[in-house]
């Protein structure tokens, strides 16, 4: 409650980066293993993590700490080199939702911040605060159990999501939700091309960070998380504080998709709780 955020953001990305880092420069020498995986015709490296999307995480995660750092004195140049490495990362690990995330939150960080073109002042921005997370919450619900696959769009939507869809759907019809949850079995994905040898496994796993909750965590885990967020992103719009605005944002896009808002490794801002809502004595800096 005493140590001001930005300090622990501090230490998160610095943490992440030197460990992220360690990793990638491990693989390269050989040490840890680049695992390479096919999906769909993509050919994604994971650089000595256990998964290819692991990077591409935390690089985007890097993103947001940076961001939120260096705020308004951040420089073009700077910013067209974030845009760079995201791309450099995209075209070797080949995950689509970290990419044009990143692409986004670049956009909005300049829009916004840079050029103040976007204010967050109006009551759109205050709705979406108060209620953006309850909502994707059950719209995630909503989807997860009305999928049918013999209807084109959902099957459309279902192919550009890598199958998301079909497995929510499997994971409502195995599991029911619980107060404290339920102890999710997920299994393989794809195709791995491990030392020129194919494995192929059978696959079922729930990336979506709103389901995994409901399912995976419980209902009453799941109803804190939202209080969370929603008073760190409402109290962001109170403060104008638009780097915070732009970082709650695209958690909630990313938890449509992936689990990773609960991971305060490399995504330390629930710890905004302490400086912000409970210890008025703590400095809250507006972006």
């Amino acid at each position: 409650m005493t140590v001001d955020f930005r300090k622990i953001v501090n230490s998160s990305f610095w943490g992440t980066l030197i460990a992220t880092l360690t990793v990638v420069v491990a693989s390269k020498m050989g040490i840890l293993s680049d695992l390479v995986y096919i999906t769909g015709g993509r050919i994604s490296h994971s650089f000595g993590f256990s998964y290819f999307s692991h990077l591409s995480f935390l690089v985007f995660y890097l993103f947001l700490n940076y961001l939120f750092l260096r705020g308004k004195s951040i420089t073009y140049f700077e910013i067209i080199g974030l845009f760079a490495i995201d791309y450099l990362v995209y075209s070797t690990t080949t995950n689509r939702l970290s990419h044009y995330l990143g692409i986004f939150v670049l956009l909005m960080f300049v829009l916004a911040i840079k050029l103040n073109w976007i204010k967050f002042k109006s009551y759109f921005f205050k709705i979406f605060s108060l209620y953006s997370y309850s909502v994707g919450l059950l719209l995630s619900i909503y989807i997860a159990n009305n999928y049918d696959p013999g209807e084109v769009i959902w099957r459309n939507l279902n192919h550009l999501l890598s199958n998301r869809l079909g497995f929510q759907k499997i994971a409502f019809a195995l599991y029911q939700p619980q107060l404290f949850g339920n102890d999710i079995q997920m299994v393989g994905n794809y195709e791995i091309e491990i030392l020129n040898r194919i494995v192929t496994e059978n696959s079922f796993y729930l990336d979506s960070g709103f389901l995994y909750s409901w399912l995976g965590y419980g209902i009453l885990f799941t109803i804190l998380l939202i209080i969370l967020y929603t008073s760190i992103f409402y109290k962001a719009y109170k403060n104008k504080d638009k780097a915070i605005y732009i970082w709650c944002m695209a958690i909630f896009f990313f938890s449509f998709i992936n689990n990773t808002w609960v991971n305060i490794t490399y995504n330390p801002l629930l710890f905004m709780l302490g400086g912000s809502l409970l210890a008025s004595n703590v400095r809250y800096e507006k972006q």
